[in-house]
């Protein structure tokens, strides 16, 4: 989730999917999108496959 998420989006989405692992960067929707190598704002993405990463073993920050 980008920082400026809205908590309302954050809260539905843990709402409906309570055993999500859900982490905030520190990075704005539109930082984020460039992170991506995305030329639009990104506010929020999913990993689907982690591969080698250790994406798998963070904990939820929000």
């Amino acid at each position: 989730m980008a920082a400026n998420c809205p908590e309302s989006y954050i809260s539905n989405l843990r709402t409906s999917n309570p055993d999500l692992v859900i982490h905030q960067v520190m990075m704005v929707n539109r930082q984020l999108g460039a992170a991506c190598g995305k030329p639009f704002p990104v506010s929020a993405l999913g990993v689907i496959d982690s591969g080698q990463s250790e994406l798998s073993q963070l904990t939820s920050n929000v």
